[in-house]
Formats: structure tokens, sequence, C-alpha cells
């Protein structure tokens, strides 16, 4: 939504798509954690250990979605 209002924030561009990249990364993995978790009940909640996925996945949605790497940030 305030990607489509710029008027209602003050959040540069690169900043709000960083942003949307670590969310919509968190909530790929904690779905692919569920699906694995209710799939194979005998991983219980190490299927929990995709969320260190997220800053790879981020890395990788953020230049889909056209964004800048930010130098250091990237670990």
């Amino acid at each position: 939504m305030l990607h489509r209002h710029p008027d209602l924030h003050r959040i540069d561009e690169d900043a709000l798509r960083r942003g949307m990249a670590v969310d919509i990364s968190t909530a790929l993995l904690f779905g692919a954690a569920l699906v694995i978790a209710v799939a194979v009940p005998e991983v219980n909640y190490y299927a929990l250990f995709l969320l260190f996925l997220t800053g790879v996945l981020r890395r990788l949605i953020s230049r889909m979605m056209g964004g800048r790497p930010v130098p250091g940030n990237d670990r």
C-alpha cells in the first residue's frame, strides 16, 4: 500500500523495496517451514531452521524487484 501512495510516507524507494523483500522472504520461508512440518511430522520445529535463509532469499527477491544492494548489509 505504501509503495502505491508515496504521499503517505517519507521512506525512500530503495528502503521500501528492501523492507518489502524482507517481509516477502520471511513469509515464504515460514510457509515452507509449515508445509515441511505438516508433511513430515518427525521434523517438528526443526523446519524453522529454514528461516536462516532469510538473508539469501531477501537478496534474491530484492534483485528481482530491481533494488540496489546496500554495501555492508548483505550478510
